[in-house]
């Protein structure tokens, strides 16, 4: 009885490991300060280190950044943190003053005008 009891238990447990599923999502970051492939690069390297990303795909002339991610391992606000960190605002964040002194010269540019935030914004 004790053999049939630990299969048991042992075959709800792997079942609970298979019921994990996979929640793949689509998230379009507005970075306007990244205008360049340098700048580009540095996004790239901050976002290296978060597993859950599959692909991205920067624009520059829309100021965006498109990525694919598991949301199951990653939270989006994880994603917009590690672009602030890295000296870039991200959707509504800022990136702080400290952040984005430490940016390479060609990434302190002015912000291109479709990429400037809309009007009514700093």
């Amino acid at each position: 009885m004790k053999h049939v009891r630990l299969f048991a238990a042992l075959l709800v447990l792997s079942l609970l490991g298979a019921c994990r599923q996979s929640d793949m999502r689509t998230l379009i970051v507005r970075v306007p300060q990244v205008t360049s492939a340098a700048c580009e690069s540095r996004v790239r390297q901050a976002l290296l280190p978060l597993k859950g990303i599959e692909s991205l795909e920067f624009d520059h002339a829309a100021g965006t950044l498109t990525l694919r991610y598991e949301s199951m391992i990653l939270a989006h606000k994880n994603i917009e943190h590690a672009i602030i960190a890295a000296g870039f605002d991200a959707n509504e964040l800022t990136a702080t003053d400290e952040a984005r002194r430490a940016l390479p010269p060609e990434c302190l540019g002015p912000v291109a005008e479709t990429n400037a935030p809309p009007p009514g914004r700093p």
